[in-house]
């Protein structure tokens, strides 16, 4: 994208996979400027890539679980990184989940290959529905809560509090 003020927002939904001969480090979303925003039904689904986002750049998500409280299923980012690490030099990942479909989002962070710059929770949430952390989270910069989305910060369900800590 060669403006930060320029959106992209898919069409339809694909997934990223990390076997690819295209490059060496695998297939990727590459936000180096503007921002791709998803939508509820055109998104980037569950997959074997990876992130690399740029600075002053916005990954916003909308999607979410509507069944899954711990969004063990549907981790955000989608791409799960495992062939290749994310590469974040900087960017904003936005959780933006709105509605009864979409109400439960948790932030990936199931292995040491991510460390996020800003993270963004949004969007509306009513008392049971939430978004949430998921287990160790690094956020290098900032955590950004606005609108009225309602963050959990307990681990997986167990009822044990998570803490933050600069």
């Amino acid at each position: 994208m060669a403006n930060k003020n320029l959106v992209l927002t898919p069409t339809v939904s694909f997934g990223v996979t990390d076997a690819t001969t295209i490059t060496p480090t695998g297939g990727k979303l590459d936000i180096r400027k503007g921002q791709v925003i998803e939508t509820e039904d055109e998104y980037i689904e569950g997959s074997t890539g990876t992130l690399y986002m740029s600075q002053g750049t916005l990954y916003k998500i909308v999607k979410g679980s509507s069944t899954d409280p711990f969004g063990a299923g549907d981790d955000i980012p989608r791409m799960d990184g495992s062939g290749f690490p994310y590469v974040l030099t900087g960017g904003t990942i936005e959780l933006g989940g709105t509605g009864t479909n979409h109400q439960y989002q948790r932030l990936r962070s199931d292995n040491a290959f991510y460390n996020y710059k800003y993270v963004k929770y949004s969007g509306n949430n009513t008392t049971g529905t939430f978004k949430n952390l998921n287990q160790t989270t690094v956020i290098d910069s900032a955590l950004i809560i606005t609108g009225t989305p309602i963050v959990d910060c307990f681990t997986g369900g167990t009822g044990s509090a998570a803490s933050f800590y600069r």
